[in-house]
């Protein structure tokens, strides 16, 4: 898969662009199943027609350039976005630099400059809710209409549906902030991951009998709500089951938040090391114990049941 940083790599002179593409047009920042499943469609019609498939997608949220100091949750790195595009298909991911002039873009030339002229679209795949130009004014039927003009035709791609309603972002986020990973997952796809950096913390954990990677994680991604998960931490190649930890290990009196991972059979040391943790189950909620004695032996229960759960993929 190529990935194109910006629009304006495409217009230099000389710059290889895709010829009679079939595109589609996300933010994706879940890349949930309904957003696979669209990318899917937009890649096996491309294979039909003998040409590229192109996804469209951006560096950032919109509403971050519209409202200056806005920081939007991240559900999914764009590292991982595009690990994902690219077991889908994808022959070339195009990131848009979300800047005041590219929101500025009408309908019109959004169609005409980005569509029509460097991508050399001869179909757009779209979401029934998608919206485009300057101030969200282009609608499916906008872009219907726009495309007729440069012979791009239009396919709307229904949503997918999860227990009765559409999947989404925002049901992915909802999710999570319920501690929901289970839901998370089965609406994603794939579990929910955090992409981290092992740090040294206090040794509480080892002291206790259940040594803990203490982690740093993405800036900006949306943490599940504070519990015990079950889990997976990957690095490497490598993987092993965990006991997760979110909150502020009120036991201790502990005051910040921090992400640990108690990794089942493992001895090592992970120092430094940038892991990737996915979350499974949700065991229990964060609470205070009486004593480090109880503390241990409910983290025993918890790595029991972990056992018990297994992995997950």
């Amino acid at each position: 898969m190529r990935r194109i940083d910006g629009l304006e790599a495409l217009a230099l002179p000389g710059a290889e662009r895709p010829r009679r593409s079939v595109v589609t047009i996300g933010k994706f920042f879940a890349l949930h199943r309904g957003h696979q499943a669209l990318i899917r469609a937009t890649c096996a019609r491309a294979r039909e027609l003998e040409a590229p498939c192109v996804v469209l997608t951006f560096d950032r949220h919109p509403l971050e350039v519209l409202r200056p100091g806005t920081r939007m949750p991240i559900l999914a790195p764009l590292a991982e976005r595009l690990e994902v595009m690219e077991a889908l298909g994808v022959d070339w991911a195009i990131v848009i630099r979300v800047t005041p002039e590219f929101l500025a873009l009408t309908p019109a030339e959004f169609v005409e400059r980005v569509l029509a002229g460097l991508l050399d679209a001869q179909e757009v795949f779209s979401s029934a809710n998608f919206r485009f130009g300057q101030g969200a004014a282009g609608t499916v039927e906008t872009l219907r209409e726009l495309g007729a003009r440069y012979g791009i035709r239009v396919t709307e791609f229904p949503p997918v549906m999860h227990a009765g309603e559409p999947i989404s972002s925002s049901r992915v986020a909802r999710s999570l902030l319920a501690g929901d990973v289970a839901l998370a997952r089965e609406l994603l796809g794939r579990p929910y991951t955090l992409r981290c950096r092992v740090v040294r913390g206090d040794g509480r954990g080892r002291l206790l009998g259940f040594p803990t990677a203490n982690l740093v994680c993405h800036e900006g991604q949306l943490l599940p709500a504070d519990g015990v998960y079950s889990g997976m931490l990957r690095w490497d190649g490598e993987d092993r089951l965990a006991v997760i930890n979110l909150g502020v290990r009120p036991t201790v009196d502990g005051t910040r938040h921090q992400v640990e991972a108690h990794l089942l059979d493992f001895t090592g040391d992970l120092y430094g090391r940038h892991v990737r943790l996915a979350f499974c189950h949700r065991l229990r909620g964060e609470r205070r114990f009486d004593s480090l004695a109880d503390l241990a032996n409910q983290i025993a229960r918890d790595v029991a049941r972990a056992r018990e759960l297994g992995p997950c993929r």
